[in-house]
């Protein structure tokens, strides 16, 4: 198994909070255009809320590739007999 397919198998979950930030943001402005303030702060702090755990979950992810990364071992030194 080389470096990068290593790389490719670790799920990419923090994508997934992003867009889901993204939805909660919009929903306001395009499902409820008339819909109370107090919902619209709630909706965005619920987004804030998604946008910080989708940047945890990608510092996990980082550690988790990184940990994950494969370095290849130098070659022995060889003796010289002259």
């Amino acid at each position: 198994m080389d470096s990068s397919q290593s790389i490719q198998d670790t799920p990419n979950i923090a994508v997934w909070y992003f867009v889901g930030a993204t939805f909660i943001f919009a929903a306001p402005a395009l499902f409820m255009p008339e819909a109370e303030i107090w919902l619209r702060a709630l909706l965005l702090a619920a987004g804030f809320v998604a946008v910080i755990a989708g940047a945890i979950q990608l510092g996990r992810e980082i550690k988790q590739r990184s940990a994950r990364r494969v370095v290849a071992p130098s070659e022995p030194p060889t003796e010289h007999r002259g």
